[in-house]
């Protein structure tokens, strides 16, 4: 596998200047904190009587603020000595800004009564850059306030929290069995041949979201989702990228878009709140499925209609039966399921905190499937100075999951039972006492991690810098005991392990610049570094030939052993510009250049452009006045990401072989040709030196209106993404002497579409 080029300095050399701008502004800062005074005022709602918690108050132009209390008090200190404007923001109010003269040495008092906006255009959305309006995005981006999600809907896993809440956004489950996962597909699926999956960012930390590939050759095609490791009762919001106009600045993997989730946190001087819940229930499987039929002669024998057509037999009698259906021979029982959690939050005057635990228990409606889930989340944040916010986010997940055999399986319940006869024991293979014996497990612990930093040194300065980890640890076991099964080869017993560790590392710095020139014209430059770094190594081992009673692979007469790394990494940088026009109309343009050691050696560093533009058109001064017209925004943008080739497709390599030499000597060899029976996992790699990723191209083009005073709100995308260079496996000539192919960029998909997104208040209250 190729490492990051040392010839492409230009990526090295950017990320020194702006190491070197950091260190450049640092005693700056320290010089500039002097003759100061404080603002401090409380923040209600619009009759001015119920104070409003964690709204964000801040020094415009400046790194000063704080965040709300429970009763809606606020205090900053040390904002520089004069005249300033001061900001308060929430999510469902409007935006208010006054301005106030602040004396050295003294406090000033600002209060503030915010009007409901619940779809306004000043909604805060995270981007790869920080918060920014959604006014000033030229891009539809969707957010899901996950809280109020959860305490109005009964969320089971992640995917019921994104289910129907998006525009552009599918969720595919892969089975109904429970700790079955879901796929997640954003305007559709654009790659042939890889992952369709989009990227996941858990404060800060991208996550990964790769299953066991042995789950769905064993299990008929179900597979866990690692997103179910997440909590959603720990999720704040969410914030969805849907395409690669919007994902430019991911880079590298992202054309499929980007999910942002913020967990929950605490609030500065706020008092402590504990928060208990539980859940009960029962589960039971309500198909109906099909009867089996079965024709019959006078003497009871069986008679098709195709003997019936040849004139050997004469039906006298249609049986029916429902195997999966009848009490007696069913294989469905009734399921349970219980969730115990709670949560504490609150904070110092310098210090937040949020602390989580849940238990999940639940046990399916199919022999051995049942899932058993820890969760643990513990968040801490810290205003080290008026300019410097410090964070951690941990979270800890142990899941134990037990699956069925499933869906298209031949030793699957239902198959057996949809293609059965019409007599209780006339099952099509494998009776459900047969397919009870087999054990699927998986068994996972994880542990996410995340820091960061955001730092203010100048007024027009904001420095930002995260650092993550996700860790995975997971057994997957199947085992099918000797005698349980009488085909396949199955009948002396089978039992496979596998044992992986995953190792996601995230590197994230960014600094903006702002710059008013005057009151008409505001100027955002952003500058950023992005590194990741995936590692998983394991060791898969089977054994076959097992003494009855005997689950040990230790204990078989024939075992077999592979033992597997993969590593991949990325490093990539952007630059971003964006002007703003009386704060109605805003250009935005950007670049982003990545390496990545997926790429054939030929192949150079690959770079995505942007460009977009968003304007408040209502807020013009010769817009008409409507009364049912609240607001209007005009939106598009250009944009290209990619998507990365495989960790080994772009390389060479060959495959170990036990071998005997002429004197008898056993030796190793190598080969590029398959194993016996055509292993394909197990063969060489011919490799392309030229491979390089997919490049996704979207245009978007669309508009945001709020109505009838607020309470109606309209989203509306066209959008058209082209998807060139896509990896292709090409067959190779077998006289070649070689592997059977190799990927090549040699296809092109597209897709387009339209998204309408109405969010509705028909009853304030």
């Amino acid at each position: 596998m190729r490492s990051i080029s040392s010839g492409r300095r230009w990526l090295k050399r950017s990320t020194l200047a702006l190491a070197a701008a950091v260190a450049f502004v640092t005693p700056v800062a320290l010089a500039a904190q002097q003759q100061t005074g404080a603002v401090l005022g409380r923040v209600t709602d619009e009759t001015g009587t119920r104070g409003i918690e964690g709204a964000q108050v801040i020094i415009v132009g400046t790194g000063y603020g704080d965040l709300t209390d429970a009763q809606g008090n606020y205090r900053i200190d040390n904002v520089p000595a004069g005249d300033v404007q001061v900001r308060v923001r929430f999510l469902g109010y409007q935006e208010t800004t006054t301005p106030a003269t602040v004396v050295v040495g003294q406090s000033v008092t600002v209060d503030f009564a915010l009007a409901l906006a619940p779809v306004g255009v000043d909604e805060l959305v995270v981007t790869a850059v920080g918060d920014q309006r959604k006014r000033e995005l030229a891009n539809s981006v969707a957010r899901i306030d996950a809280t109020q999600v959860v305490e109005e809907t009964p969320l089971t896993d992640f995917a019921d929290l994104l289910t129907g809440r998006a525009a552009g956004v599918q969720v595919l489950s892969s089975s109904g069995t429970t700790g079955a996962g879901s796929r997640i597909r954003i305007r559709g699926s654009s790659s042939v041949s890889l992952a369709n999956e989009p990227l996941v960012y858990i404060d800060g930390a991208r996550v990964t979201t790769d299953a066991s590939d042995a789950f769905q050759n064993l299990t008929g095609g179900q597979t866990p989702s690692r997103l179910d490791d997440i909590n959603p009762d720990d999720i704040e919001s969410i914030e969805i990228v849907r395409g690669p106009s919007a994902s430019t600045l991911y880079g590298t993997e992202a054309a499929n878009g980007v999910v942002r989730i913020t967990t929950k946190q605490g609030a500065t001087g706020a008092a402590t709140e504990w928060r208990f819940r539980a859940e009960g229930g029962v589960i039971n499987d309500h198909n109906d499925y099909p009867a089996n039929y079965q024709g019959v002669d006078a003497d009871g024998d069986p008679c098709d209609l195709i003997a019936v057509s040849a004139g050997n037999c004469v039906q006298s009698e249609v049986r029916s039966a429902n195997l999966l259906l009848d009490d007696e021979t069913s294989p469905f029982e009734t399921g349970d399921r219980q969730q115990f959690g709670g949560s504490v939050s609150g904070g110092s005057d310098l210090v937040d905190f949020f602390v989580s635990g849940e238990y999940e228990n639940e046990d399916g409606v199919l022999p051995q499937n049942d899932l058993q889930r820890v969760n643990l989340r513990a968040n801490v944040g810290a205003s080290v100075r008026p300019d410097l916010d410090l964070r951690v986010s941990t979270g800890y997940v142990s899941s134990d999951l037990t699956l069925p055999q499933n869906d298209n399986n031949t030793l699957g319940f239902h198959l057996n039972g949809l293609f059965g006869g019409v007599e209780p024991d006339s099952w099509f293979a494998f009776s459900p006492e047969d397919l009870e014996n087999i054990v699927v497990d998986s068994d996972i612990e994880r542990f996410t991690g995340s820091a960061s930093a955001n730092w203010n040194p100048l007024g027009w300065l904001n420095v930002r810098g995260a650092g993550g980890i996700d860790v995975s640890n997971r057994e997957d076991a199947n085992f099918f005991p000797t005698g349980a099964i009488q085909a396949f080869g199955l009948e002396t017993g089978l039992r496979i392990d596998d044992r992986f560790q995953s190792l996601n590392y995230t590197g994230d710095f960014s600094a903006t610049a702002s710059a008013d020139p005057n009151e008409w014209l505001n100027s955002q430059t952003s500058v950023g570094l992005q590194f990741f770094q995936q590692r998983v190594e394991g060791t898969s081992s089977q054994g076959e030939d097992l003494p009855a009673g005997s689950n040990s692979i230790g204990t078989a007469a024939v075992t077999e052993a592979t033992e597997e790394t993969i590593e991949s990494r990325t490093l990539g940088l952007f630059v971003q510009q964006q002007f703003g026009f009386n704060d109605r109309v805003f250009l935005t343009a950007a670049v982003r250049g990545d390496d990545n050691s997926t790429f054939g050696e030929d192949f150079d560093v690959v770079i995505y452009p942007k460009v977009g533009a968003s304007w408040v058109l209502s807020e013009e001064s010769f817009f008409p006045e409507a009364s049912w017209l609240s607001s209007l925004r005009l939106r598009g943008a250009w944009g290209a990401s990619g998507n990365q080739p495989g960790v080994t497709d772009a390389i060479r390599f060959l495959r170990g072989v036990p071998a005997t030499a002429p004197d008898g000597v056993d030796v190793i060899g190598v080969t590029f040709t398959p194993t016996p029976g055509g292993a394909a996992a197990l063969q060489g790699g011919l490799g392309n030196p030229d491979l390089k990723p997919e490049r996704s191209t979207e245009l978007e083009i669309g508009f945001d209106a709020d109505m009838l005073g607020q309470r109606l709100g309209l989203d509306v995308t066209l959008y058209d993404k082209r998807t060139e260079d896509a990896l292709v496996f090409r067959n190779l000539a077998p006289s070649l002497g070689v592997v059977t192919g190799r990927f090549e960029n040699i296809g092109d998909t597209r897709n387009r579409g339209i998204e309408a997104a109405i969010n509705a208040i028909p009853v304030r209250g």
